[in-house]
C-alpha cells in the first residue's frame, strides 16, 4: 500500500513539474471548424470570433480532409492590433490528419479574434482551428469569412476620385464684319482728246451710276442720254460720251460692288445693247461728223 502511495506521489510531482516547465499543458481549449475552404489562389481569409475577450497561448489548425496550405495567421487584440503567427505564416501543404502549431504566445493582452487566410489543394478541405488559453476555457463563437483581398491587413479604401475633365471645345471666333462695299467704278480713257482719264462711280444712295465730273447725276441716266457702246461692254470698249456724242473714249477697267465686275459689266452691256441698237435703227438723217470715225467701226446688225 505504501509502495502504490509513493508511486502515485512519484507521478504527481513529475506530472507538477512538467506543467511548470510546459504551460500550455495545463491550458485550455476552444475549437471550430472551418468547412469548404476555398481552393482560390492565395486563399480566403477567415475570421474567428472569440465569445469574450481572452489571453491565448496557442493556436493550432489541424486538416479535417484533403490538403490545405495556411498562408497566414494573426491574433486580433481587444485595441484592434494585428499580431502576426510566424509559425502560421505560409505552411507547407498540410495533408489530411496533420496540423500546424504557432508558436507560444507570451502575451497578456486580451484576445477578441482570430485571422487565418487559408487555401485547399486538390479536393475543397475541411479545417479546425483550435485556440487553448491558461486563463480559462476559451469559446469560438463564429467564423466569417472576410475580404477575400488575400490580406489580413487590406488597404483602406482609396477616397473616390472625381470624374474626369473633359474640357469644353473653345467656341469658334466670330466672324470678322464684312468687308464694306465699294462703289461699282468705270474708268474712261480718252486717246483721242485731251480730257485724260476720267472716273464713273455708283452712288451709294440711289445705286445708280453717278457722273462725278459731269455734274450730269446718276450715270445710268448719263449713258442713256450721252452715250453708247461701240462692239462689245467690256474693258477697252470704245464708248461715245457727251451730249453731243462729241467725246469718245475707250473703257479702262470695271469694278462691281465687292470687287465682283461681273455686275458693272452685265448693267453697262444692257444699256449698251440698247443703244447700239437705237443708234443703228433711228435718226437715219442726223448729221454725226464729230462721230464719223467711230460710228463707222460699230458692228450694227
Amino acid at each position: 500500500m505504501l509502495t502504490t502511495t509513493k508511486r502515485v506521489l512519484a507521478a504527481a510531482l513529475a506530472l507538477s513539474s512538467l506543467v511548470a516547465s510546459n504551460p500550455s499543458l495545463a491550458a485550455l481549449e476552444g475549437s471550430a471548424r472551418i468547412n469548404q475552404v476555398t481552393r482560390k489562389s492565395g486563399g480566403q481569409l477567415y475570421r474567428a470570433y472569440l465569445a469574450s475577450p481572452i489571453s491565448l497561448s496557442r493556436v493550432s489548425i489541424d486538416v479535417l480532409s484533403a490538403k490545405a496550405k495556411i498562408h497566414d495567421a494573426a491574433i486580433v487584440t481587444a485595441s484592434m492590433a494585428s499580431i502576426p503567427l510566424y509559425n502560421l505564416q505560409e505552411t507547407a501543404v498540410i495533408p489530411a490528419g496533420k496540423s500546424a502549431v504557432s508558436e507560444y504566445i507570451n502575451r497578456n493582452d486580451l484576445i477578441i479574434a482570430v485571422d487565418v487566410q487559408a487555401e485547399s489543394f486538390g479536393a475543397v478541405a475541411d479545417l479546425r482551428l483550435r485556440v487553448a488559453s491558461e486563463d480559462g476555457a476559451p469559446k469560438i463563437s463564429a467564423v466569417i469569412p472576410q475580404d477575400s483581398s488575400g490580406s489580413l491587413n487590406p488597404a483602406p479604401p482609396s477616397s473616390p476620385q472625381p470624374p474626369p475633365y473633359y474640357p469644353q471645345p473653345t467656341p469658334p471666333p466670330p466672324p470678322p464684319p464684312p468687308t464694306p462695299t465699294p462703289p461699282e467704278v468705270v474708268y474712261l480713257s480718252y486717246p483721242f482728246s485731251n480730257r485724260g482719264n476720267q472716273k464713273i462711280s455708283c452712288s451709294a444712295t440711289d445705286k445708280g451710276w453717278e457722273e462725278h465730273w459731269g455734274g450730269h447725276g446718276s450715270c445710268g441716266e448719263c449713258l442713256k442720254k450721252h452715250g453708247e457702246c461701240i462692239e462689245t461692254c467690256t474693258a477697252t470698249d470704245v464708248v461715245v460720251y457727251g451730249t453731243g456724242y462729241d467725246v469718245y473714249g475707250r473703257i479702262a477697267k470695271f469694278e462691281g460692288r465687292g470687287g465682283d465686275s461681273y455686275d458693272a459689266r452685265r448693267d453697262m452691256q444692257q444699256v449698251c445693247d440698247y443703244y447700239r441698237l437705237t443708234r443703228c435703227e433711228s435718226d437715219p438723217g442726223k448729221s454725226d461728223s464729230t462721230n464719223s470715225d467711230v460710228v463707222s467701226r460699230r458692228s450694227c446688225k
